[in-house]
């Protein structure tokens, strides 16, 4: 039996605030506006790609589609978010939040980055550069590829963790809440035909865009030796949470290396 130890997130570049973890300020609200007017609320984390700050989150938070159904979220008026405001940590202030508002669009074109599939489609996962980051903390997500990609094997019934909004709540504060659930479909595999995995949660709208992680203790299989192998961490990034599938009844969570791709191709 292997154990190994692994540590993913960076110490706090504030100061402490009582039962706050580094893992409890990656998540962000985000409230979708459309014409001026509220149109609904998701999750979003940020990530950075040389030197330049990017929220990630949801193609269908900032379209008002539905990814897998392609049914307008406005059913009647076909209404469509056009900003979004994020709720981002005040900078050098721990537990104080200031609201940054981005446009979705300029000259009627989207300002947010896709990455196409190979079936010529985007995936639901975009990013949005941040413009204006001077008065905010950013805290980010650490994708540590090497343990997924080289080291381990994930295994199904892995307890697999998600922070973010249901339903717009928070756990105090603008804190978002966690929920957990488990793999339930084989990682190496593409259930639906896309680079996602599947995950058994309870879930609910405002959630989409929320990070999924690897927390706390875990098994796998060990790539060179075939062996079950324990592991331990304090946060590994596996995805981005992108809502439940009613045909299959279970969350969609599309992988990391989406995001990798995302990322490498965002302006």
């Amino acid at each position: 039996m292997i154990i190994i130890f692994i540590i993913t997130f960076k110490p706090l570049l504030a100061q402490k605030s009582a039962g706050v973890s580094p893992s409890d300020l990656i998540s962000l609200k985000i409230i979708l506006l459309s014409n001026h007017q509220i149109f609904g609320s998701g999750t979003g984390f940020i990530m950075s790609q040389n030197g330049t700050n990017y929220l990630i989150t949801n193609l269908h938070n900032f379209t008002g589609i539905d990814y897998y159904t392609q049914k307008y979220e406005d059913s009647i008026n076909h209404r469509v978010p056009d900003e979004v405001v994020i709720l981002a940590h005040k900078k050098g202030s721990l537990g104080e939040w200031v609201e940054k508002k981005e446009p979705l669009f300029k000259n009627n074109v989207h300002l947010w980055n896709e990455v196409i599939l190979p079936n010529s489609k985007p995936a639901d996962v975009v990013s949005l550069k941040l413009i204006d980051t001077s008065d905010i903390s950013m805290y980010r997500a650490n994708m540590d590829t090497a343990l997924i990609e080289k080291q381990m094997l994930l295994i199904t019934t892995t307890p697999l963790y998600l922070s973010g909004y249901p339903l717009g709540f928070t756990s105090s504060k603008n804190y978002p809440i966690w929920k957990y659930g488990i793999l339930s479909s084989i990682y190496e595999d593409e259930p639906l035909g896309l680079p996602v995995f599947l995950i058994d949660a309870h879930t609910h709208p405002g959630m989409s865009g929320s990070p999924v992680f690897l927390k706390g203790k875990f098994s796998g299989i060990d790539r060179k030796s075939r062996d079950y192998a324990d592991y331990e961490s304090n946060g590994i990034l596996l995805g981005i949470f992108s809502g439940s599938n009613s045909s299959v009844e279970m969350g969609v969570v599309w992988k990391f290396e989406v995001i990798q791709k995302l990322l490498s191709e965002s302006n």
